[in-house]
């Protein structure tokens, strides 16, 4: 599931809008787990800032669904994950 879908877009947008703080890092551990080299940058990341999830489109990381702790979805899950812990 790709964000083609436009109400999906939609929610993801008012959510991060909403509540939760995109931050970035310059340092992080290099890592090779991911079978895309391209994609560990976002691991990386996600490892040096405690981040809970991934949220992303892609295959490759999306095989792995969970690593360290960090669960990683695509979109669609991830607001399901999201809207479950409101209740």
């Amino acid at each position: 599931m790709g964000l083609k879908d436009q109400e999906t877009k939609r929610e993801l947008l008012t959510l991060f809008r909403g509540s939760y703080s995109i931050v970035f890092s310059a340092k992080t551990q290099k890592i090779r787990m991911v079978e895309d080299p391209d994609d560990d940058k976002f691991l990386e990341c996600a490892i040096a800032l405690n981040a809970d999830f991934i949220v992303s489109g892609d295959r490759h990381l999306l095989e792995l669904g969970d690593y360290m702790g960090i669960k990683i979805l695509n979109p669609r899950d991830f607001l399901h994950v999201i809207e479950s812990r409101r209740v």
